[in-house]
């Protein structure tokens, strides 16, 4: 395997394992955080990996629609081949699709297929047609964002705090709440109802397992 290939796959792997201080609850448990030092702390992790989406002309986004992309295509690891066929037959018209075969095939994750060899012959010679962007919003487009959200309000519900507002007291402070007011601070604002959403939606979320045993398949052919 190209070593380049090789760091890739190895740092996304171990950035997908690596919990660090984005999973920082067990460190401070015996403090009794305030609202006010939660939220400083929550500040403190996504400063760090908050990032601008790219925009949708550029290559970045389109490497990301196929990495966010993975999972809903190729379900099981490794992929039949059969499976294989079905999402390269699909995304002969889907956009989403086309991106998750580019970054299937470039990432050589089954390097032996004889589908995905017949589909990189195609491209290299320019036979494939890439299928118009769906119009509107990607709907995975803040799933980075909401991974971080979902993380955070997880490690604030470890200390204690209620994911979401109690309607029946007037403690207004929560997992939510504070996350809004965290991103607010950080020049990415959102409301509490916005985090909310996020939160109560997030078995929704891209799974971050799912592509960590992705890349680790990969890996073991090294």
């Amino acid at each position: 395997m190209h070593a380049g290939k090789k760091s890739f796959l190895e740092t996304l792997a171990q950035s997908l394992e690596r919990k660090g201080d984005r999973y920082w609850a067990q460190k401070v448990k015996e403090e009794h955080l305030s609202a006010s030092d939660a939220q400083q702390k929550v500040v403190s992790i996504l400063r760090d990996q908050i990032r601008p989406k790219p925009k949708s002309t550029d290559f970045g986004a389109k490497a990301q629609e196929g990495l966010l992309s993975l999972e809903v295509y190729f379900e099981s690891i490794p992929p039949a081949e059969s499976q294989i066929e079905a999402v390269i037959e699909k995304s002969k018209t889907d956009y989403r699709a086309f991106q998750a075969v580019r970054m299937f095939a470039a990432q050589k994750i089954c390097p032996n297929s004889p589908s995905i060899k017949n589909w990189q012959s195609n491209l290299a010679l320019g036979l494939l047609t890439e299928p118009k962007m769906h119009r509107g919003p990607s709907p995975i487009g803040n799933v980075h964002r909401d991974m971080l959200i979902v993380s955070q309000v997880e490690q604030l519900k470890a200390l204690g705090w209620n994911p979401t507002q109690n309607e029946t007291t007037t403690d207004k402070d929560s997992g939510c709440g504070i996350v809004a007011n965290a991103m607010t601070e950080l020049d990415h604002p959102m409301t509490y109802s916005g985090v909310e959403k996020v939160w109560t939606q997030r078995h929704n979320l891209l799974k971050a397992n799912y592509l960590k045993s992705l890349f680790e398949y990969a890996l073991a052919d090294v």
